[in-house]
């Protein structure tokens, strides 16, 4: 079977892989010439744990090639960004240019009875949308289908293949056709339903954990007030067994769950009041925690922060929509110099190596819980820099450790140390 993979980013480029070591003969297609230029020469841009090794043995199989245009092939399938447009006073809006851009470039080669699915993660009716936009660039008789890509990035390679799918199409032919492929390569349930369900069901996973994020967020907030550590709080209440509050933090990031509620929000606005609410709670976070730092460190007359970690998440290459960097912006907006170091970004040209990140600091940060900075010794820190306070709105540092080495530990949703 022939497959055309419409943007080799975070899901498309595992997914083109992992199709061709299934066999599939792959054709890859990417606007970027950077990254096709990468990608032909072997080198996969993304930090992946089996990506490279799986990478190199595909492309010298002769089974995935990489183009800046498509060919004709059984299945379609498009793994674009889908971002939301910002502007006025109303709520972001769902950008769906780079799918009519993948739907404007099957039309040119599609042939009747193809499939094409959508894998980005979009509003609900956005398959209608994309079969109306390529019916009217005069290609019809395609078949349509929607499945969410729903992985662990880390974990990508293994789990798109584990993981269980809900595929959906536009006709019960559609569907059927979807699962076949996807029986392909995935070793979990591939689970049929319609496309407006499936579209539906990514958003309501993503939609959950931010909601549930933003109640933890929110409790740490209240928790500032009272003498109580919110971790303790959350860790003895999730002992009830109907109740599984998740930990609160310095924000939420990433491409999925700090975006995807908006899509919801924005098909429903009368309705999603409280999934609005929970996706500012959760935006207003690191502003929140950085004013809160800021007044302390000026209490004492400090001026400059060190920022280890700008990932959304910990261990990963991927800093969209990454709370750390709201978090360090809202910093400087209150006249704190901060320093920012991340060993995962290897070319980033803002950032620094720990050492020099530290050495004039006044407060260490822990803006995302990398295993390279859980492996730091504080006492060789402590010996690298002046900074007594450690902020660590990730919970990821042995606290006692760094404790020991000298330094105050601030945690979020704790008032001990903040009003010192």
């Amino acid at each position: 079977m022939d497959i055309c993979i419409y943007g080799l980013g975070y899901i498309g480029l595992p997914t083109a892989v992992v199709c061709a070591q299934a066999g599939l003969r792959v054709h890859g297609v990417d606007t970027s010439e950077e990254k096709r230029s990468a990608l032909k020469r072997g080198c996969s841009p993304i930090e992946e744990p089996g990506l490279q090794g799986a990478l190199t043995h595909c492309l010298e199989a002769g089974r995935l090639h990489i183009d800046a245009t498509p060919v004709a092939a059984k299945v379609h399938l498009i793994a674009v960004p889908t971002p939301f447009q910002t502007g006025g006073r109303g709520d972001p809006q769902p950008d769906l240019s780079y799918v009519f851009a993948a739907g404007k470039a099957i039309a040119g080669v599609a042939r009747l009875g193809d499939l094409v699915i959508l894998e980005s993660t979009s509003p609900p009716g956005a398959t209608e949308k994309l079969q109306k936009y390529i019916e009217q660039l005069g290609c019809n008789q395609l078949l349509y289908a929607y499945c969410p890509e729903r992985v662990l990035p880390g974990q990508i390679m293994r789990e798109l293949v584990e993981n269980d799918r809900v595929v959906g199409g536009l006709s019960s032919e559609a569907t059927e056709e979807a699962v076949t492929f996807y029986r392909h390569f995935v070793e979990g349930e591939v689970v049929p339903t319609t496309a407006r369900t499936a579209e539906y069901v990514k958003l309501a996973e993503n939609t959950f954990r931010d909601v549930n994020i933003a109640y933890a967020n929110e409790l740490a907030m209240i928790c500032e007030n009272e003498p109580v550590d919110v971790a303790e709080v959350i860790k003895l209440a999730n002992r009830h067994p109907r109740v599984q509050i998740l930990n609160p933090g310095i924000g939420v990031g990433g491409h999925c769950i700090s975006v995807d509620p908006w899509f919801l929000v924005s098909g429903a606005p009368q309705q999603a009041e409280v999934i609005r609410q929970a996706r500012r709670r959760n935006d207003g976070t690191p502003i929140h925690l950085a004013g809160r730092l800021a007044t302390l460190m000026k209490s004492k007359g400090f001026s400059q922060a060190a920022l280890l970690g700008v990932a959304y998440k910990p261990d990963v290459d991927d800093d969209r929509e990454s709370p750390a960097w709201h978090f360090a912006n809202a910093l400087t907006k209150k006249e704190i110099r901060v320093k920012v170091a991340d060993p995962l970004f290897v070319h980033h040209p803002d950032l620094v190596g720990i050492e020099e990140a530290v050495a004039e600091a006044d407060a260490i940060i822990i803006g995302a819980g990398h295993q390279e900075f859980k492996a730091l010794d504080p006492l060789i820190v402590a010996g690298w820099t002046r900074a007594r306070l450690l902020f660590d709105p990730t919970a990821s540092l042995d606290h006692q450790r760094w404790s020991q080495a000298g330094f105050h530990i601030l945690k979020v949703g704790n008032q001990t140390g903040w009003d010192e």
